[in-house]
């Protein structure tokens, strides 16, 4: 994905390992001990790589090639396991393995259509025998409030600039602007992306098998309120 390629290298720069998501993520790895995870949209491979020590084997994957690249050539332990690959086809990934929890976080899932979305909660749900944690934006909220532009992402080497076209509440176009400090360069993409709501996402999880399903508006998990641009969303198989 061109949109993913252009930043891949800037990509931790961008977005520096969330310390609460991994505490959120090893909170429910003791929970429900897991042995086996699944990371979706893995990017650079940080997230899997600070969960090593809290599992057994992780297999995680990512559609871009230049991020898969960084992950396997920066990572090298043995119960990691990272390669390029679509969410939407998990079956031609890891055929008949089931997992004991699978995570996708960083808004991943919003970049496919609604069948898509919906085929792939089907598909998580057939390779898991545990607990989903994923992450996307709280859409409702964004709409509600015409927010336009996210939070600009600033430090010592980028200045991440993001903005939405909210034209079309079932699709909206995603502007960014990569600005490169060392270099005064800039990296410019833009991507359409489906902004699933929280009632959609509940019932569409619903139709994929899942109960038991929770939302937070944070990694301490405080629930779901609409005031809040993180989306956090829990979730179990029904037995």
């Amino acid at each position: 994905m061109k949109f993913y390629e252009t930043i891949a290298k800037y990509y931790d720069d961008i977005f520096p390992l969330n310390h609460a998501q991994v505490n959120f993520t090893k909170k429910y790895a003791k929970q429900f001990r897991v042995q086996h995870l699944l990371d979706i949209g893995c990017a650079t491979g940080k997230f899997a790589h600070a969960m090593i020590n809290d599992v057994q084997k992780i297999n995680a994957f990512d559609m871009d090639q230049i991020m898969v690249n960084i992950a396997v050539n920066r990572y090298k332990d043995i119960s990691l396991e990272y390669q390029i690959g679509d969410m939407r086809f998990l079956d031609d990934l890891y055929a008949d393995m089931q997992f004991d929890m699978i995570t996708c976080f960083g808004n991943t899932l919003v970049h496919l259509s609604h069948e898509d979305v919906l085929e792939t909660l089907k598909g998580i749900g057939k390779h898991l025998s545990g607990v989903f944690l994923m992450q996307i934006l709280n859409y409702d909220h964004i709409f509600k409030e015409n927010i336009t532009a996210l939070p600009i992402i600033d430090n010592e080497k980028i200045t991440f600039i993001r903005t939405y076209n909210l034209d079309d509440h079932k699709k909206i176009g995603f502007d960014t602007q990569l600005i490169l400090k060392d270099t005064n360069t800039t990296i410019q993409n833009s991507i359409w992306l489906y902004p699933i709501r929280k009632k959609e996402l509940n019932d569409m999880l619903e139709e994929a098998g899942f109960s038991n399903i929770s939302f937070y508006k944070n990694y301490q998990e405080d629930k779901a309120d609409g005031k809040h641009l993180p989306l956090i969303v829990k979730v179990s198989k029904s037995k």
